[in-house]
């Protein structure tokens, strides 16, 4: 007689009514289903069509708005006393007559324009505005930009468009949003910008004009997903993206919250714009919907009907152990047939795994718990030292003991160079980031955890890990941290940054060794890159008996650049500015407020050199410099360095710009031509002494005499700086020496390396980080 198994799969019997009820629910809902969809897909039509007229009406009008404007900036373009007067570079009395006639012709412009509210000219040459109200000279135009809450340069880089003729979106607040359709003149060969007409249009003015659409919404939107709202009922958490809006004449579903909106757009013939209409389903599916919330509530009720019976009597069958010790004691009362151990065997191993899972889980909660008490005690936010203790013992993860300890506190210097995240997309930097923590947690355990007692832990965006010295000395354990950070650096290229406290015997002085630690991680991000990867909290604090000698020697230095920029001795006050900033930066980990300070007081020595060189203030000057701005973006000494240089460098040629009322006035047409023409490869000192019909000679003495440098100094300048520009827009180093004016890119390195100490290549680099 065959033995019939008396165990029965919980999976099996939990399926086997999962799957009845199913069959009984489907074929309930079927017919209801079937008429739902045929009556939703006859309202999705007429919607379709409903929206697509609504849109051409919308079209129409938009676009007529977007071409009066364009046709008012292409009929300026070609105005003969516009083309003139943005060749100028200053104007004169009698370019009166022509700025007082094209004032006139932008006013009669605004009033044909009835939804415009200004009408401007931006000149570049002598960087001046015109608009149909009045004209803002050089020196006053911040007045103009200051009503846009922008500076004079943050206006300029505004409207700078890249091609001839295109729009900006200025926004002031919530609901203040102002659209500037921009129109750029040329010179005759289209490589200099000679001015800019830009037409600014309230949206406002454009959105009340529009009748408003009850539980919908409609939307202006470009190709920068950049939406704004029209008139309608405000649809609050809306996420557009201009890639959603493929085809026209469809109809899109949207979710947003708890509502669901159909929409649809049509494309502009301006610019690539899409109008969109969202109107909310509900208004066209709110008695489709009654039928709906039947359905979805026989479903709901059904399913649950089926998942509560079927896991209540697969639990109820489902008694492995009984099972197994019936088959057991009933074994002799059966035939002679060999018993299922397969079945048996499956058994056990469901609840093996059942266990193992159990195990995993509460060792992991044990773990999250242990570091908790640990955050809460280094962070402060517990004082209870036997929790601590005995929260540490508990947990078989962490083998730490209150004997010879070190905190090391363990950061990323840059991920962006790492191999993990080479080539990788930015929707998978998060995946990568957490790849990124698993290799470290794997290589620290292996190479430090594995020879030493401790633990290691995530920790406010750095890794804690606490290390017992045990039987071996600090410089053992300081070899096998570096050996680890090298093949972090060689297998990942990945750099890092280690902070290391002092070494302490109790958990009691835990909080103080990981303040230490976090002092060494500052420390390490002031300095950069001239910094070791690993250092101790002793290592950072130097001898303080030096630190007298290098104030005085700080405060002489300062006296000797306030006389030398007095005596407008300007190479050498440059020169022991940078010897200062060499000798005077403490590398100690206890006197970064000084180095802070004596940043300021360098900054403020600078000021005063000013005013001692001009008796009239120069608070205009000042502001435009931004220094408070500046210091607050330096980060670490490296960057500290380039701003004081930068910030000498614009207050050296400030004071050059304002010395040359004294200069001869052939000087400085001589900058302006080598600002003109500095992209020609021929241009050179002869070449210019001939434009003015001067000694050659006479001219390159009196430029050095009044300037500081020579004349191809200057040439070799202008051209730099243009080239700093290209190279921050990724441009190649070929392309950058053909468009400044050098024969090849050889000799653009060359020259960039004299002048600046690095080659073009490094310094986009730095650009980059």
């Amino acid at each position: 007689m065959r033995l019939r198994p008396i165990l029965r799969s919980k999976n099996r019997i939990f399926y086997s009514y999962l799957l009845s009820y199913l069959v009984i629910c489907i074929i309930s809902l079927g017919f209801s289903v079937f008429g739902y969809f045929n009556a939703e897909n006859l309202v999705r039509q007429e919607t379709l069509n409903s929206q697509t007229y609504m849109l051409s009406q919308l079209h129409n009008n938009f676009d007529s708005y977007i071409s009066a404007v364009m046709r008012a900036n292409q009929s300026l373009s070609g105005n003969e006393n516009l083309t003139y007067l943005a060749g100028k570079n200053y104007f004169f009395s009698q370019d009166l007559l022509r700025l007082k006639t094209l004032k006139g012709e932008l006013e009669n412009i605004k009033k044909s324009i009835d939804f415009c509210s200004d009408i401007a000219i931006y000149f570049y040459r002598n960087e001046s505005i015109l608009t149909a109200d009045r004209r803002y000279a050089p020196e006053i135009t911040y007045l103009y930009t200051d009503s846009f809450d922008l500076s004079e340069d943050s206006f300029v880089r505004f409207i700078d468009i890249p091609s001839a003729n295109g729009y900006r979106i200025m926004e002031n607040g919530d609901k203040d949003i102002t659209l500037f359709f921009i129109q750029n003149i040329y010179n005759y060969n289209y490589k200099n910008k000679l001015a800019s007409i830009y037409i600014t249009v309230p949206w406002k003015n454009i959105a009340d004009n529009i009748a408003a659409i009850e539980n919908g919404q409609i939307y202006w939107m470009n190709e920068s997903d950049k939406i704004l709202q029209g008139p309608g009922d405000s649809i609050p958490s809306i996420s557009l993206k201009y890639r959603d809006f493929k085809e026209e004449n469809q109809l899109i579903d949207i979710k947003t919250g708890t509502e669901t909106y159909m929409a649809s757009f049509k494309k502009s013939e301006f610019f690539n714009l899409k109008y969109i209409m969202l109107i909310q389903k509900n208004s066209y599916f709110r008695q489709i919907n009654y039928m709906k919330l039947i359905s979805i509530t026989q479903m709901i009720l059904a399913f649950t009907i089926v998942i509560a019976m079927s896991i209540y009597y697969a639990q109820k069958n489902y008694h492995p152990i009984s099972q197994i010790i019936s088959i057991f004691r009933n074994y002799n009362k059966l035939s002679d047939e060999p018993i299922n151990f397969d079945k048996i065997g499956k058994y056990l191993e469901n609840l093996l795994s059942e266990n193992r899972n159990l195990a995993n889980s509460w060792k992991n909660a044990k773990i999250e718990l242990s570091n908790q008490v640990l955050t809460g005690y280094i962070k402060g936010w517990s004082s209870d030292i036997e929790t601590l203790r005995e929260t540490i013992e508990s947990t078989e993860s962490i083998t730490l003991k209150e004997t010879d300890y070190i905190v090391f506190l363990v950061a990323y210097r840059d991920v962006s160079n790492c191999n993990l995240f080479k080539d990788i997309k930015p929707e998978k930097e998060a995946a990568s980031y957490e790849l990124l923590q698993y290799v470290f947690n794997d290589v620290f355990n292996e190479k430090i955890l594995s020879k030493y007692t401790g633990m290691l832990s995530y920790l406010a965006g750095t890794h804690l890990c606490i290390v017992n010295l045990g039987d071996k000395n600090e410089e053992s354990l300081t070899n096998d941290i570096k050996e680890c950070v090298n093949w972090y650096k060689s297998s990942l290229n990945l750099n890092l940054i280690i902070g290391a406290s002092n070494k302490y015997n109790s958990y009691e002085y835990l909080q103080k060794a990981y303040n230490e630690a976090s002092q060494v991680i500052s420390y390490q991000l002031f300095w950069g890159s001239s910094s070791e990867s690993l250092i101790f909290y002793d290592e950072a604090s130097s001898d303080t008996s030096a630190e007298s000698s290098s104030t005085i020697r700080f405060l002489d230095n300062e006296k000797k650049i306030h006389n030398f920029l007095v005596a407008k001795e300007y190479d050498k006050a440059y020169d022991l500015l940078i010897q200062t900033m060499e000798e005077s930066f403490i590398k100690d980990i206890n006197y970064m407020v000084i180095n802070q300070s004596r940043m300021y007081s360098l900054m403020n020595t600078l000021f005063s050199s000013i005013c001692d060189i001009f008796e009239k203030d120069n608070e205009e000057f000042i502001e435009k410099l931004r220094l408070m701005n500046r210091i607050l973006e330096t980060q670490s000494i490296e960057t500290a360095k380039e701003i004081i240089k930068e910030i000498f460098d614009d207050i050296v040629r400030y004071v050059n710009i304002s010395l040359s009322n004294e200069q001869p006035k052939w000087l400085n047409d001589i900058v302006d031509y080598v600002n003109e023409h500095y992209s020609e490869p021929n241009l050179n000192i002869s070449m210019i002494a001939d434009h003015i019909n001067m000694n050659l000679t006479y001219v390159g003495r009196t430029f050095k005499k009044y300037f500081g440098y020579s004349l191809t100094d200057y040439i070799h300048i202008q051209r730099l700086n243009q080239c700093k520009r290209l190279l921050a827009e990724n441009k190649s180093v070929r392309e950058v020496a053909e468009a400044v004016g050098y024969i090849d890119s050889k000799t653009l390195i060359r020259i960039f390396k004299k002048y600046e100490g690095v080659t073009p290549g490094q310094f986009r680099n730095l650009i980059s980080k």
